[in-house]
């Protein structure tokens, strides 16, 4: 059994990764956030923090005994990023898994150049966050995905910033790779990666 903490659990992604962990594995999960409901909860399985990220008291709480962390945070993210690695270090907590978009990495398409300028200021702070874990000594791997769908498992991985073929993935595919993630402790340490459904 792996204890896992999920920063963000609130947003699609978060949800997708905490459902499909409880489903497939006998992980423990430990959630983390604003406005979370313990309603249907299995509370052998799983642990409700109710806080903030931006709580460094309750960030050192949430992280106390965990195997890995897992941020699926959607704004903010160059801000809390910083917070995270620095508890992360006082708690001897080394491994994370930080979710993310393609775009600062620029892999699209020349033809999504009008997208992309007009994402940018959305995308930077993710470029920040990447930057910051890169710099750390955490034993980090950032997923990079981009328009998220419903679908079936079948995808594929890119190593950098290699550029994708298509851009949709499912939610299930990211939770299935966040699995392996966490169950295989030096399965693509310290480096980017995208993910995304083949042609």
């Amino acid at each position: 059994m792996i204890n896992v903490l999920i920063l963000g659990a609130n947003s699609q992604i978060g949800n997708a990764v905490r459902k499909y962990l409880l489903t497939n594995t006998d992980d423990h999960i430990t959630l983390l956030g604003e406005n979370l409901s313990s309603e249907g909860f299995d509370r052998q399985r799983q642990t409700i923090i109710k806080g903030s990220v931006g709580d460094e008291r309750q960030m050192d709480f949430a992280m106390q005994k965990q195997d890995v962390v897992v941020v699926c945070l959607s704004k903010d993210v160059d801000v809390q990023i910083e917070k995270i690695i620095e508890v992360m270090k006082k708690t001897d907590l080394s491994r994370i898994i930080f979710i993310g978009y393609m775009g600062p990495y620029d892999q699209k398409p020349s033809v999504q150049e009008a997208a992309r300028n007009a994402t940018y200021k959305t995308l930077q702070p993710f470029a920040t966050a990447h930057k910051e874990l890169k710099d750390s000594n955490l034993n980090y791997t950032i997923i990079r995905s981009n328009w998220v769908t419903q679908g079936p498992i079948n995808y594929e991985v890119n190593i950098g910033g290699m550029p994708f073929i298509e851009q949709d993935v499912s939610l299930e595919e990211i939770a299935s790779l966040v699995n392996q993630l966490v169950n295989r402790r030096h399965l693509y340490e310290r480096q980017t990666i995208g993910i995304n459904t083949p042609l």
